[in-house]
């Protein structure tokens, strides 16, 4: 079973396919290009590569949020697009889970994966790697970043921090958590359409996919005309 996965979710954006053996290719550009220019670009430029088609695709999977929602909305408009021609399935993958997933950590050292949303405020989960495998701790929410943090230094422990919000407030942590707190590497940072990749093939597995009819972004927050009507 070959996946198409691709997330846009931040501003990069990354294009993968993966069997269930091995993956098979990966683009991905950091660039600050809108990713309505350049997305088909890269899943054009990776199935090439790949001596491989659309046809050549079981299903498609996508960074399904949280993050920004142009970003969300260009994927999920993308991998819909792509299915629905042969009713293909789709599966949206968390993703700040697909970026924690590519971290290492320690036993008993949790991974925070933080998105930047705006207004002080972080897209966050608490994700963990340990004896039985990957879980989710906490669910994704989105948190003040001020709050969230002061959160972390009481409930002890120590962290792995990823994702762009990492660049955002990178001092603030260290001051806050000391040496508590460890970073991502460069290379690992933002969420990469490999790991949403290897997620969605284990929810697949396990039945947790839908069809371009059904498939809706995850946006946590409502928009800013959702907000304003709310008030």
């Amino acid at each position: 079973m070959k996946i198409l996965a691709i997330d846009t979710s931040t501003i990069a954006a990354s294009a993968a396919v993966m069997d269930e053996n091995k993956l098979c290719g990966e683009f991905m550009t950091d660039l600050k290009l809108k990713h309505s220019e350049k997305l088909m670009f890269l899943i054009d430029g990776l199935l090439d590569n790949l001596r491989m088609n659309i046809n050549d695709i079981d299903a498609f999977a996508c960074g399904r949020g949280p993050g920004s929602f142009t970003g969300l909305r260009i994927a999920a408009a993308a991998v819909k697009g792509l299915a629905q021609p042969g009713n293909k399935p789709i599966i949206g993958v968390s993703s700040l889970a697909a970026c924690a997933y590519a971290q290492i950590s320690r036993e008993n050292e949790f991974i925070i994966p933080i998105f930047d949303a705006q207004r002080e405020e972080v897209y966050t989960g608490i994700y963990a790697h340990d004896r039985t495998g990957f879980s989710c701790i906490t669910p994704d929410c989105i948190r003040n970043a001020e709050e969230y943090f002061t959160t972390l230094e009481e409930r002890g422990g120590k962290y792995v921090f990823c994702g762009d919000g990492v660049l955002k407030y990178m001092e603030r942590i260290k001051i806050q958590l000391g040496e508590k707190a460890a970073f991502s590497g460069n290379e690992l940072l933002m969420p990469r359409a490999s790991m949403v990749a290897s997620l969605a093939l284990q929810q697949y597995e396990k039945g947790q996919y839908d069809d371009y009819g059904t498939f809706m972004p995850e946006y946590i927050r409502g928009t800013d005309a959702q907000v304003f009507i709310k008030k």
